[in-house]
């Protein structure tokens, strides 16, 4: 299997317009993102934005802000793929 590999400078509305289903990119240590969808709230205004994702700790203003806890681990092995 060939996976495609990219750095942040790459803008990924272009994967997504090439419709390619999987794919790796590696972002900066203080990257966070949104959810894909918002969360009801039936008391206040409706949120307009999905949750706030954070997948590393970090430090600011020597307070911690932790990380989000991961949706599923998954792990694989293959005998294809040489790591050397």
């Amino acid at each position: 299997m060939k996976l495609p590999f990219s750095d942040a400078g790459f803008h990924l509305q272009q994967l997504f317009d090439a419709k390619i289903r999987r794919f790796v990119v590696r972002l900066a240590k203080n990257f966070t993102a949104r959810r894909n969808y918002v969360i009801s709230n039936p008391l206040g205004r409706p949120a307009e934005y999905g949750e706030l994702v954070r997948p590393l700790a970090r430090t600011y203003d020597d307070k911690t802000i932790v990380a989000t806890p991961p949706d599923r681990v998954e792990t694989w092995f293959s005998q294809e793929w040489n790591t050397e």
